[in-house]
């Protein structure tokens, strides 16, 4: 029986998707699919943000009331089991992480993001910081966009481009709905997942990132958002100091991109999982147990500075005797800030899932009010405006390390409901992203990515040529000739040739040099030679060897600085073939063609 009700639906499915392909057009259907990614996204986010606040609140009620201050120890490394605990069961222990993995399937795997990842990404991003982890959720909610636009596109048998469009709804529904930000969503999709994208598709991203947004303030309404209405009047005076600051949040983002990879490769050479869980899970503990605002995200700890409580983050704390001491303050601050990163480090590295857009945003935040308050206690009559250095620094630190100045520019106008900081929001950023560039070309998300080879996406060129195959272009019909081989002996290789290149190999096969038929053209007719001339006085040395291994970007920036048209191929020195720099051309312009028409 259930043989034949899901025979049935089979049915139905596929007469469906045969009158959608001929009644639907894909953009049109793509938009269709926007509003359900919406939909679907924003209940998500409303779900996740709610579950880390329940525990959050769980913990912070009156059934821990009078219970020993220190427990807090232990819950980053409950909260980093239990995710575990769901990857090992769900995942068999196998989850890639993060917005890299989602570049990674866009440009490697033709934006297929594993269906796991519709769920698993939320579920363990939520038990990590709502058990404490010092990490974001904006990480796991994108991947978790990214995973159900992949998976509509795959079940409505969409072309890759497609998908990637559908990636990107997800990705923009994502970081509307925990925002409330629908035009910060999109601009976030445009500069970190989708760089190269036709404009017919901007406006799906716009309706889904308008619908999670519009799900999320029916479900979950300002109640857990993070959003902020009281800002102070911009003044001309204070743009130096926004320049300033800006140059501060340049090298902390150049700081944070430094110790979170040093952190996380200390920790990562704890070879025992167990071992890695309870050492990095331990001293996060430690951490949040004399700085409690590193427990989760950091948001609630701007907020309250923000809204003039920055004393109330020393309450139940060792520094609680400080209240009223505005250096003592600082310095509580100070720590806190440049700790987050070490905080966030050992929560990646000891298990935990989760991004680093919150944390970023929250240096930046402490970074701006520290650099306020600290002028205005030396220099009175300044009256620098801390709630607007705060909200302006956290675009800062975040526009560096991400790469994505514009979304924090936006992402700040809109949770401060208006355009009042946006010069300083401009200058700030403009100025940490390009210290940040100077000293470090890659971002957070990209740096792992690029260090493999595989991130190509921002560079149309480079797209369309991490589609091409190295097989698809090696030629093998070359004629090789055996170095210890006569005169006679490559006359003969001519005789069978129809190229003009022959490759001189060893007796394993190893490429030992290459002749050129010009090179002995005059030789090849003078018959009294062929027993005296030796091919190894012969040959000569290839401007370059390819190794099969090599990207496309290798090998054509191989070709550029040798202004050669072919070249040989080895693997582990054997030789393989060549490669010809005008039928890469070719396949590239085919792959181009092939691409302009799929985008519409």
């Amino acid at each position: 029986m259930w043989l034949k009700i899901a025979q049935f639906f089979n049915e139905k499915f596929i007469a469906f998707l045969k009158w959608r392909i001929r009644h639907v057009s894909d953009q049109r259907f793509i938009l269709i699919l926007s509003v359900f990614l919406g939909i679907e996204i924003g209940v998500i986010v409303v779900a996740l943000k709610s579950f880390v606040y329940f525990i959050k609140e769980f913990f912070e009620g009156d059934l821990f009331q009078g219970v020993d201050r220190f427990i807090i120890v232990i819950l980053p490394i409950i909260g980093i089991s239990l995710s575990v605990l769901v990857i090992k069961i769900f995942a068999k222990g196998k989850l890639e992480k993060g917005i890299p993995y989602v570049l990674y399937s866009i440009g490697r795997n033709s934006s297929f993001i594993k269906k796991i990842n519709r769920f698993i990404q939320a579920i363990t991003g939520g038990l990590t910081v709502g058990f404490g982890g010092s990490v974001g959720l904006e990480g796991p909610v994108v991947v978790t966009g990214s995973a159900w636009g992949s998976y509509y596109g795959s079940f409505f048998h969409l072309n890759s481009r497609h998908t990637t469009i559908l990636i990107g709804c997800g990705s923009a529904a994502a970081i509307s709905a925990i925002f409330n930000a629908p035009v910060a969503g999109v601009i976030f999709v445009l500069e970190v997942i989708i760089a190269n994208l036709n404009i017919v598709f901007i406006i799906p991203l716009l309706i889904s990132a308008v619908v999670g947004t519009m799900v999320s303030q029916l479900l979950m309404g300002e109640e857990v958002l993070f959003h902020f209405t009281e800002i102070d009047p911009v003044k001309n005076r204070e743009l130096l100091f926004f320049i300033l600051l800006g140059v501060i949040c340049g090298f902390l983002s150049i700081y944070f991109m430094k110790m979170i990879y040093l952190v996380e490769n200390q920790i990562g050479k704890i070879k025992q999982k167990k071992q890695r869980l309870l050492i990095g899970g331990g001293i996060l503990g430690v951490l949040i147990l004399f700085f409690p605002i590193l427990y989760g995200e950091g948001y609630y700890a701007l907020a309250k500075i923000i809204r003039g409580d920055a004393y109330g983050l020393t309450d139940g704390t060792f520094f609680g005797f400080s209240y009223g001491n505005d250096w003592i303050l600082l310095g509580f601050l100070l720590a806190s800030m440049l700790l987050k990163v070490f905080a966030t480090g050992l929560t990646r590295a000891a298990g935990g899932i989760g991004g680093v857009f919150a944390p970023s945003m929250f240096m930046g935040g402490l970074a701006g009010f520290i650099f306020a308050r600290a002028l205005n206690l030396l220099f009175p009559d300044l009256l620098l405006s801390e709630t607007n250095f705060t909200l302006v620094g956290m675009a800062g630190v975040s526009s560096g390390i991400l790469h994505s100045p514009l979304t924090k520019i936006f992402l700040i106008a809109e949770i401060t409901r208006g355009y009042d900081l946006l010069v300083p929001l401009m200058l700030l950023s403009a100025i940490s992203f390009a210290i940040k560039i100077y000293f470090e070309s890659h971002s957070f998300y990209t740096k792992q990515l690029a260090l493999k080879g595989d991130y190509i996406i921002h560079d149309k060129d480079k797209t369309v040529l991490q589609d091409i195959r190295m097989n698809a272009v090696i030629e093998r019909d070359f004629v090789t000739v055996k170095e210890d081989g006569m005169l006679g002996d490559l006359v003969e290789a001519v005789a069978r040739s129809t190229r003009n290149i022959f490759p001189v190999v060893g007796e394993e096969r190893e490429l030992k040099g290459i002749i050129l038929l010009n090179d002995v053209r005059k030789l090849i007719f003078k018959s009294e030679l062929y027993q005296e001339k030796q091919i190894k006085l012969l040959m000569s040395k290839p401007p370059a060897i390819i190794d099969i291994s090599d990207s496309m970007e290798v090998v054509m920036d191989k070709f550029d600085k040798t202004n050669a048209w072919n070249l040989p191929v080895a693997k582990n020195g054997r030789y393989e073939g060549f490669l010809s720099k005008s039928k890469i051309f070719s396949i590239y312009r085919s792959q181009l063609r092939k691409q302009t028409r799929e985008l519409g």
